[in-house]
Order: C-alpha cells, then structure tokens, then sequence
C-alpha cells in the first residue's frame, strides 16, 4: 500500500485542486464577468454540477462491477 500513496496524494492534489476552482472560484468569476445574467449563468452552472454528480454516481457501480474493482 505504500507504493501507491504518491499516487493517490497526488490524484487527492488534482481533485482538490478542481474542488476549489469549480466551487469556489467560478461562481464569482461568472459575478464578475456576466452581472447581466448573474441567474442563468448560475443555474445552468448548479445544473451541470449536479449532472455530472448523478452521471459520477450512476457510472460507479457499473464500472466496479465491469472491471472487478470492488473493495475485496
């Protein structure tokens, strides 16, 4: 299990990274740039966020199965 930790600190590194720059950082850039259309710019990026939070979630179990990655 030890060969593997730079591995996963590094992936933990890139979500965390896409955590802050898609929750964070682009809601007030969309503030920023498009005042005028502050509503529709927000929901269509909370609509996004949500399908692809239901596509990551429906995908999962499908994938474990199909490539025998289970926790056993």
């Amino acid at each position: 299990m030890r060969q593997r930790c730079p591995a996963f600190c590094v992936g933990t590194a890139f979500i965390g990274t896409g955590n802050v720059v898609g929750n964070v950082l682009l809601p007030s850039l969309i503030k920023h740039r498009l005042p005028e259309k502050l509503g529709l710019m927000t929901s269509i990026y909370t609509t996004v966020m949500g399908g692809f939070a239901a596509l990551a979630s429906g995908l999962s179990v499908p994938l474990v199965n199909g490539f025998g990655l289970g926790w056993r």
